[in-house]
């Protein structure tokens, strides 16, 4: 049985290269990559004022676990280390032939360490490697111009990342990676173009449109999207209608065998106008609303209670929760408006707007008019128009760390008034005047 040694607490850097085993690479493109990320290693260790014989690593073939020595200041982890490296992984791009090119995932954890004969043993090392490893962080890499996507661990963010001066940079994803369901922490360091056939980025492919009569397709596989948007549809193809309330009790026939009874737990605060949207949290605690007083409310679900107030600009007719539940979307019906991200603890705007919804042909603005989520949280999508009047759909993704347009374009004649997302991220809906759906990828 082997022996541990006491365990020490150290900083942890693991690296990984996008599309290392890409086929177009050969031998010696591998071996200059391999080359490249060592050497853009020692230089941002040495630019941060750090000295990168100091750390103690491991190579993984198309990557490098590093253990950072307690000395080092975490702060240069998250600050220095990750701008310096960006800039080296740059200068080697320029240098060599699109197959040498180097583009990194790099994941920051910290934990308890032990070793043995055989190498290095903690839970905090396989978390760190499931982070790395993160299909969401790939994501975001994929979808970036840039050379280098940082992820970060919670415990990272709590103790380091929030107290850095670019703090600001990072952007919270829900990751799932084998026995690892966690809160990450994101950001994107620009340089280089991505290297053409290594990466893909999105792209929208219809799939199929529903017509006003009959669903096109199976009931199933449109209960995807939204419970009640397609619940009301279906319900309106078979000719069913839902039961009228009746004093403070309704029951509604959701799935067969089953009836459930709704009780009212009560009602909230009537706002000037009224209410156009709602909206709840994934844990259940909080909801939010916005009325015809341009007012974006937080309200407490269990004591009804107003827990936050903000002042939107303009008509709000839809609001969207990050699968965090941290971060509230909304977006504007009027012209030239834009979506913009709330931090919810706090209820005040972040540092900028998500994305301008910009002059499209013929010089009309538009207006958007609903808004999700992807269930990675990576991307936000906005349905609408793009003239006052309403007409010519519009969809358009942007990118929630970089805040920009990924992917626009024009769906018909009809503003696009609901938008939803696959449990899965695979596929959108978006509701004009027939149900278009589109397979992300």
């Amino acid at each position: 049985m082997g022996t541990l040694s006491p365990a020490m607490h150290s900083a942890i850097i693991i690296v990984d290269v996008e599309g290392f085993g890409n086929r177009e690479r050969t031998h010696h493109d591998q071996g200059a990559v391999r080359a490249g990320i060592y050497q853009a290693l020692n230089q941002a260790f040495t630019r941060s004022q750090e000295c990168w014989d100091d750390c103690e690593y491991e190579d993984r073939g198309d990557g490098v676990l590093i253990l950072v020595p307690p000395k080092v200041p975490k702060i240069r982890l998250v600050t220095d280390v990750p701008r310096e490296l960006a800039a080296a992984l740059h200068r080697h791009n320029q240098a060599h032939s699109r197959q040498a090119q180097i583009r990194l995932r790099l994941a920051l954890h910290a934990g308890e360490i032990h070793r043995d004969e055989h190498g290095l043993i903690g839970s905090a090392l396989i978390d760190a490697a499931r982070l790395v490893d993160a299909p969401v962080l790939k994501r975001a890499l994929a979808r970036s111009s840039g050379v280098l996507a940082v992820i970060a661990s919670q415990w990272m963010f709590d103790e380091v990342i929030r107290h850095a001066p670019d703090a600001r940079a990072y952007r919270e994803v829900r990751v799932s990676v084998k026995e690892l369901t966690a809160t990450a922490w994101i950001r994107l360091l620009d340089g280089t173009t991505p290297p053409a056939g290594l990466v893909a980025g999105p792209a929208l492919g219809e799939i199929e449109s529903l017509p006003a009569g009959r669903p096109a397709l199976p009931r199933r596989r449109l209960l995807l999207f939204s419970t009640a948007t397609a619940a009301s549809y279906l319900a309106g193809q078979s000719g069913a209608a839902f039961p009228r309330t009746s004093g403070s009790k309704a029951q509604a026939s959701l799935r067969p065998g089953r009836t459930p009874v709704l009780r009212r737990l009560g009602s909230l605060g009537a706002g000037s106008g009224g209410f156009n949207t709602v909206v709840v949290s994934p844990d259940g605690k909080t909801l939010a609303s916005a009325g015809g007083d341009s007012l974006v409310r937080l309200w407490d679900v269990a004591t009804r209670r107003n827990t936050g107030t903000t002042k939107a600009a303009g008509f709000v007719p839809s609001l969207a929760f990050s699968p965090t539940g941290k971060t509230l979307a909304s977006c504007n019906g009027d012209v030239n408006t834009t979506i913009r991200l709330w931090d919810v603890a706090a209820l005040r705007l972040w540092d900028a707007a998500l994305g301008e919804v910009a002059a499209m042909r013929g010089g009309r603005t538009g207006a958007v008019w609903s808004v999700a989520f992807s269930p990675d949280g990576l991307i936000v999508v906005g349905g609408g128009s793009d003239s006052s009047n309403g007409s010519d759909g519009t969809i358009r993704l942007w990118d929630v760390i970089t805040r920009k347009v990924i992917t626009s374009l024009t769906t018909g004649h009809y503003a696009v008034l609901a938008v939803a997302f696959s449990h899965d991220g695979k596929v959108l809906a978006a509701a004009a005047d027939t149900i278009k759906l589109w397979s992300v990828r």
